[in-house]
């Protein structure tokens, strides 16, 4: 077996970005600098958030990895340059070859357009995601993928059954090691953070104990918002962070640790634990969708409840994480809040459109507004 054989090895496939040609490193560094003031939409409009620059840059770095495996990654050409189709061409079948579902082929193409509109603002790379002036989404079975999340109660369980397992124990790594799984698994429940800032917890900052419990801090990097995002945590969950912090600070044994998780490799330890109980291995992931699912079918909060708890500034992110099987129930429950968010509302935006209609009447006198006529005349 070749080298390059193992397509799907994203760790081969990506060149890092301190590997880069000098000029695709420059380019790249001046694209997604810190701007004193938003561009244009046209220039590519303001800065993006970290958490979609690092979308982009890994994007980029898979299309030169490719590149570089093909002989095509020349260090005297300016990025500009390799953005052809024959190099387009081949950078797909990779992709296509490598396995890869119509969503993430169309994910690293977009990504790919978008960092290369960042770097050369003045020119159009639509032909990036339009080969042959037909959208890449028209070429690609973007077909969502059945995903069947286990109920929200049986996560719960699993966690606290490694937590009792977790006491059980009497080798201080051992113990720790379980419970650290049980205090992931217990946040991941309520509501479930995204796996960068999961990883990127630190001791002291992201998992505070106050007056009235423990919290949970999300840094704006690690958010969509760009804003910090905080909410106490479920009482049920206390306990096992109170021992989990416990526990922490006695396998120190006064040394001193910025990662709040000590045993590494948190995203494994979830997979491990979810295929032994539900014979079928996930990732963090997998919780957002549970919890997603469990906050909408509540017949007593709002039909943007679902999106609130998980952190989307649009609704309609939501929709992926709710179950096909639950859509229509979750539609019905939610037509009456529907209807009387439409009653409440409707009353004020016409009242609001009188008021304007008639403030519009006193400055012309009586008569109709002339911008109003403008077009029609």
């Amino acid at each position: 077996m070749g080298r390059w054989d193992n397509l799907a090895d994203k760790d081969r496939l990506v060149l890092k970005e301190d590997r880069l040609p000098a000029l695709d490193r420059l380019a790249l560094t001046q694209a997604f600098a810190a701007r004193s003031r938003p561009r244009s939409r046209s220039e590519g409009g303001r800065l993006p958030s970290a958490a979609t620059i690092r979308c982009w840059k890994q994007c980029y770095c898979r299309w030169a990895g490719h590149l570089n495996r093909v002989g095509r990654l020349d260090p005297n050409k300016a990025p500009i340059d390799r953005a052809t189709d024959d190099n387009l061409d081949s950078f797909f079948g990779e992709l296509v070859a490598a396995g890869l579902v119509g969503n993430t082929i169309n994910f690293y193409f977009q990504g790919l357009r978008l960092a290369y509109q960042r770097m050369y603002p003045g020119h159009d790379f639509k032909y990036i995601t339009h080969a042959d002036g037909i959208s890449l989404r028209q070429q690609l079975d973007l077909t969502p993928r059945d995903i069947q999340p286990p109920a929200l109660k049986d996560l719960v369980r699993l966690a606290q059954d490694c937590f009792q397992r977790g006491l059980r124990e009497t080798t201080l790594a051992r113990r720790y090691g379980l419970i650290q799984d049980a205090a992931i698994q217990a946040i991941l429940c309520d509501p479930p953070p995204r796996r960068r800032a999961l990883g990127e917890m630190r001791a002291g900052t992201h998992l505070q104990q106050r007056d009235d419990g423990w919290w949970l801090l999300i840094e704006p990097s690690n958010t969509k918002k760009r804003r910090v995002e905080r909410h106490r945590l479920e009482p049920w969950i206390w306990p096992i962070v109170e021992r989990f912090s416990i526990e922490r600070l006695e396998l120190l044994a006064g040394r001193s640790c910025d990662s709040l998780w000590l045993k590494r490799g948190v995203v494994k330890r979830i997979q491990w634990h979810s295929e032994k109980r539900f014979g079928k291995g996930f990732g963090p992931h997998m919780y957002r969708y549970a919890v997603a699912g469990e906050q909408a079918r509540k017949p007593s909060v709002g039909p943007f409840s679902p999106s609130i708890k998980l952190g989307h500034s649009d609704p309609r992110s939501t929709i992926p994480y709710l179950r096909e099987a639950t859509l229509e129930g979750i539609a019905e429950r939610q037509a009456v809040t529907l209807e009387e968010l439409r009653a409440i509302t409707r009353p004020l935006a016409e009242r609001r459109h009188r008021e304007r209609r008639r403030s519009g009447l006193k400055q012309t006198g009586g008569l109709p507004d002339s911008s109003s006529s403008r077009a029609g005349g």
